[in-house]
């Protein structure tokens, strides 16, 4: 496989529905469970939250308890503590093959002759959803569909699934997955109900993802500097992980608060990096490091009072934002963006 392609997401292995465990998020699950229970669950649920935290693996966690337990009215329903189903369940071994004749997931799919993740959800995927709904349930109960995630729909796509949730099937639902649920359309958003979820502690995104980081390479306080960086999501973590972008801000991070400040050559080093071929993906992931690293130190800046550092961190923030968006789409050198950046942080920490 080239260096240009990507990997299926679906084939991996931390892909949410292989996953059994749901840390944290005991609120939600315990809604949907008490909403199901109930006898009155809608047939349409956003959950929302930034990207990583789990919303698809409490989807997929849902989706197998519903196909499991098609009868709310059943004795294993009413007795349920959560949505746990057994990991050599029937319903749980066919969801994990893909081959649920009752589950429909609708994802970003790969570009058969680029081998790479198409940029958005096509209607044409959306339709395909419209055909599964026509059918009558393979097993006799629900017919499920995991959105995954709703903000990778294009606009045709997006009005194709309108307007089956302004007239949904009967015994259907949509599980649908969003991390920026304010950019959808709010035809869709009204006719869900919306579950936030929020970030993760930083010991239990350690719990999710400890076997993930069992990496010989890594010392602790880069295994804790990882953790913090994710910003309680465990996806963005193991993301992190064998990125050099995510290493390198690290070390960012321990030059800039040195005593001695960040000396020129450290700033060389780290911007020659970026500069080598193929850099692109873990220079952009530095940079959104490096992006919410100035605004956050911008906003602790103002909360202290010392509104000249403020003012100066929020111009830099933006003064970067701007780089980083001119590089990306005229090729331009990457480590002279940064080397300029950096400057501007210097100058601005020594004042």
């Amino acid at each position: 496989m080239s260096d240009e392609e990507e990997l299926d997401p679906r084939e991996n292995p931390a892909h949410p529905r292989y996953q059994f465990d749901l840390t944290g998020h005991r609120q939600a699950e315990q809604k949907l469970l008490e909403a199901y229970q109930s006898g009155r669950f809608h047939h349409a649920w956003m959950l929302c939250g930034p990207q990583g935290i789990g919303k698809a693996t409490l989807a997929y966690r849902l989706a197998r308890f519903i196909l499991n337990h098609p009868d709310y009215k059943s004795d294993n329903v009413a007795k349920a503590t959560d949505l746990a189903v057994a990991e050599d369940n029937a319903v749980a071994h066919r969801i994990a093959a893909r081959a649920h004749s009752d589950l429909f997931v609708l994802q970003r799919e790969l570009n058969p002759k680029t081998k790479k993740l198409r940029p958005a959800t096509s209607v044409d995927d959306a339709r395909k959803l419209g055909h599964f709904y026509t059918m009558t349930a393979g097993e006799g109960g629900w017919r499920v569909c995991i959105i995954d995630a709703a903000d990778d729909l294009n606009a045709a796509a997006a009005n194709a699934i309108l307007k089956i949730l302004e007239e949904p099937p009967e015994k259907c639902l949509f599980i649908i997955v969003s991390h920026a649920p304010g950019r959808l359309l709010p035809t869709i958003r009204s006719r869900c109900l919306r579950l936030d979820m929020t970030p993760l502690s930083d010991e239990e995104v350690g719990a999710v993802v400890g076997h993930g980081l069992l990496d010989p390479q890594l010392s602790e306080q880069e295994i804790a500097a990882l953790i913090q960086l994710g910003g309680g999501s465990p996806g963005k973590v193991l993301q992190l992980v064998t990125s050099q972008g995510a290493r390198q801000f690290i070390r960012f991070q321990q030059m800039v608060s040195a005593p001695q400040g960040f000396s020129m050559s450290a700033q060389i080093a780290i911007a020659e990096e970026f500069q080598k071929r193929g850099a692109e993906i873990e220079f952009n992931i530095f940079a959104d490091l490096l992006s919410t690293w100035i605004g956050r130190n911008a906003s602790v800046a103002a909360e202290q009072s010392m509104s000249a550092r403020a003012n100066a961190l929020a111009i830099c923030h933006s003064e970067f934002s701007d780089s980083i968006r001119a590089t990306n789409a005229l090729n331009l050198d990457r480590r002279q963006t940064l080397m300029m950046v950096f400057d501007n942080i210097e100058k601005i920490l020594r004042q």
